[in-house]
């Protein structure tokens, strides 16, 4: 027994991949070389069969799970991918707008003393030479 290993009942070489399965059982894949092949009785290759078909179907529950979250991965990273661009947008519209109201305050600014003549009113920062 020392180049195979005994896992329930059924002989698997020492190269064998082994899994948990989650519930204290070790699920390995069965692998065989052809003098085992070829010693082995129908009842251990049919042990054999059985062992690796549940080993089978072990990868293919954990497959399952990890497509199951890699999919919802993918919709989490759309999702955030999607409110960035919104947000991006958002940003793009706010600065505008504050563009928008800073170049209103410039021109207010700026008009003032034009108001103040057309109104009749002096400012009281400018001096003769600057009336309009």
């Amino acid at each position: 027994m020392s180049e195979e290993t005994e896992r329930q009942g059924e002989k698997t070489s020492p190269g064998a991949v082994t899994a948990n399965a989650g519930n204290g059982q070790c699920m390995s894949r069965v692998v065989l070389n052809a003098q085992q092949l070829e010693s082995s009785s129908a009842e251990e290759l049919r042990t054999a069969w059985k062992s690796q078909a549940v080993y089978i179907d072990h990868l293919e529950t954990l497959n399952k799970q990890l497509e199951g979250r890699l999919q919802k991965a993918k919709e989490v990273e759309d999702r955030i991918r999607q409110q960035y661009a919104e947000s991006q947008h958002r940003e793009k519209v706010l600065v505008r707008r504050l563009a928008g109201k800073e170049q209103e305050v410039q021109d207010y600014a700026g008009g003032e003393p034009l108001v103040d003549c057309v109104a009749g009113r002096e400012p009281p920062n400018l001096n003769r030479a600057e009336k309009c």
